[in-house]
């Protein structure tokens, strides 16, 4: 189901924002089931988000009744159930917070790493604070944007395919532990850890394949993978792991990844630049485009929308700049993975995307995003300047 962590923090800034692209109030548990799983599908398709159980409409708390451990089962046991009826499937967290006006249940919901959820067949969407069914036409450019992000450096020789994936793997696992500690706190941590579940289940699919066979790389892909699954599953707190072991633990994966890592590139054919170069004008093109859109996603309420794209685009630099350096371009490799580091610390949510009186988001983000900016702008030259 996933692990609990303390939500106050959120719990205090969506009571006070109210319901919007990522937060859903629940009075109570849905007399029909399909209601429930259909603000999941919504939320997973589109930025993520958290469903609050037993606070009104208004952000009243109202509680979810009498908090009993039979209870608590019996509510986990229902979202379970209820996330059964999604497809894809999508890994949700609960915890349980205790207020004096009530307890309130928290479902937290990640994006997922597929393009769109559908619940009996629907596929749903989430639009400003309503969860609604996607029309055709939204279907097929959810469909095309994911494709055209997930069409990196294809190559007909299938051995040199499924090493390119693997080391894609490998680099995202280096992406994230190279700030676990800045991404610990509610809903960040949620996503962090939907990620590296999903990286482990990818590498342990990975370990058998013929390109693993030929590396030597079976038992180490499956430990990898096992590891990520394990330390997904634990749990911070009393009785679990704290977040310095948590920290530690990663890093001690991250090191395989680098080993594993330094292997996969000597088996690996050359990049041409002019690869790199359509890739990389792509999503740099987007980046601008993006932030160039804050002002107006602002005023719309779709703010977050910039989270997932700026999510998206870090993992997609740094996979890039974990590719082998292309002849002639000096640095490049480790500009990409520079730029990649930068954008991922602007998706820190607690630090820009919770809404607060007075303060504007799209300026708080200005700074961090003159910095993106420039570094994707030397990427740019360098990139030039190597053809």
């Amino acid at each position: 189901m996933g692990f609990m962590v303390s939500s106050d923090l959120s719990l205090e800034d969506d009571l006070f924002n109210g319901e919007s692209l990522q937060v859903e109030f629940k009075r109570e548990f849905p007399e029909t089931a399909r209601n429930l799983s259909e603000v999941i599908a919504s939320f997973a398709s589109t930025t993520g988000g958290r469903i609050y159980l037993g606070v009104d409409d208004d952000g009243t708390i109202v509680g979810i009744g009498e908090f009993s451990q039979r209870l608590k089962d019996e509510l986990q046991q229902r979202i379970l159930g209820t996330c059964g009826s999604i497809e894809p499937r999508i890994r949700v967290s609960v915890e349980f917070v205790k207020r004096d006006a009530g307890t309130i249940c928290v479902v937290s919901v990640p994006r997922g790493n597929e393009p769109i959820y559908f619940v009996y067949g629907v596929p749903y969407l989430r639009d400003l604070s309503e969860s609604r069914r996607a029309t055709a036409t939204e279907v097929k450019e959810v469909h095309r944007r994911f494709f055209l992000s997930q069409s990196m450096m294809e190559t007909e020789d299938d051995e040199q395919s499924d090493l390119i994936e693997l080391l894609y793997q490998l680099s995202d696992i280096l992406l994230i532990s190279n700030d676990p500690k800045e991404h610990i706190m509610h809903p960040d941590l949620n996503q962090m850890l939907y990620d590296l579940d999903t990286t482990g289940a990818i590498l342990l699919e990975l370990s058998r394949s013929a390109a693993a066979g030929r590396l030597g790389a079976e038992v180490e892909l499956r430990e990898m993978g096992n590891g990520l699954t394990d330390l997904v599953h634990d749990r911070f707190g009393l009785g679990g792991q704290p977040i310095d072991s948590f920290a530690n633990s990663l890093a001690e994966i991250a090191k395989s990844a680098r080993r594993l890592e330094n292997r996969i590139m000597k088996r690996i054919d050359d990049v041409a630049l002019e690869d790199i170069r359509t890739f990389l004008s792509k999503d740099i093109a987007e980046l601008r485009r993006e932030w160039g859109n804050a002002a107006e996603y602002y005023r719309r309420g779709e703010f977050l929308r910039l989270w997932d794209t700026f999510r998206r685009l870090a993992f997609s630099f740094n996979r890039l700049g974990h590719l082998p350096e292309p002849a002639h371009v000096g640095g490049l490799t480790l500009k990409l993975r520079h730029l990649a580091e930068s954008l991922r610390t602007v998706t820190q949510y607690h630090s820009y995307f919770v809404f607060r009186k007075g303060i504007d988001p799209v300026e708080r983000l200005r700074n961090p995003m003159v910095n993106v900016l420039s570094i994707a702008k030397e990427v740019e030259m360098l990139i030039q300047v190597g053809s």
